[in-house]
């Protein structure tokens, strides 16, 4: 019994180091406002528009998963979704405002909060707030489409919605900042790519750790 107890503390390791969902989550989304089209803005966000160029930004928001027993929507890739008949280029996952905790938005002086998320429907049918190419309990997404809009009128998304030439929904990387301009709204800023990161451990980290595992375990039974 002595001789398989590092055998069954090594397997009790590597399984607990196997994607497993994890039920608080904080993502954070990166990039810079390189397309800037201020229209006769001479200020923004406390700048002068006047020979400004890009503005990084680095946003972030923690949603807890647990909140929902299950997510509002769900298609895969190749699914045809909505009244159109549109393809999806890619997942979809929609998940209620229900379980968003917080959010750090802000660029400048401008800021959003929880209370300023817009719910989304990107096609007919759909039922979620904030949208994702992943089930962010298991993954990092690499696309999303989340929309806020704080009292002062201006609507921010992470990421947007669109429709292909072939008639294909799919998220894109561009994120953009509108101000109300009556009943429209006017574009300021809009980038591309975007970058999100999780606070779930990639795969690769956790091959790593459990490779480590494995030779701590192989030089035990050799020292034994």
């Amino acid at each position: 019994m002595a001789k398989k107890l590092p055998l069954l503390i090594f397997l009790g390791a590597a399984l607990a180091v196997a994607p497993a969902r994890a039920a608080i989550v904080t993502l954070t989304f990166t990039g810079t406002y390189t397309n800037l089209t201020f229209q006769g803005v001479s200020t923004f966000a406390g700048w002068p528009t006047s020979g400004l160029t890009s503005i990084p930004f680095s946003y972030s928001l923690t949603y807890d998963t647990s909140l929902n027993a299950t997510n509002a929507s769900v298609e895969s890739a190749g699914s045809v979704v909505g009244p159109h008949s549109y393809p999806a280029d890619h997942d979809l996952y929609g998940y209620p405002r229900s379980g968003l905790l917080g959010v750090n938005k802000t660029l400048g002086n401008l800021s959003w909060s929880v209370a300023d998320l817009s719910p989304i429907t990107p096609f007919g049918g759909a039922v979620g707030d904030l949208w994702f190419d992943a089930d962010i309990s298991l993954a990092t997404p690499t696309r999303a489409w989340v929309m806020f809009e704080n009292p002062g009128g201006y609507r921010s998304t992470i990421g947007q919605g669109m429709i292909g030439g072939a008639n294909n929904l799919s998220f894109s990387y561009d994120t953009y900042i509108q101000r109300s301009g009556g009943m429209s709204y006017e574009d300021v800023l809009t980038t591309s790519p975007l970058t999100i990161t999780s606070s779930i451990p990639e795969p690769s980290a956790l091959s790593l750790l459990a490779v480590g595992l494995g030779m701590l375990f192989g030089r035990s039974r050799r020292i034994v």
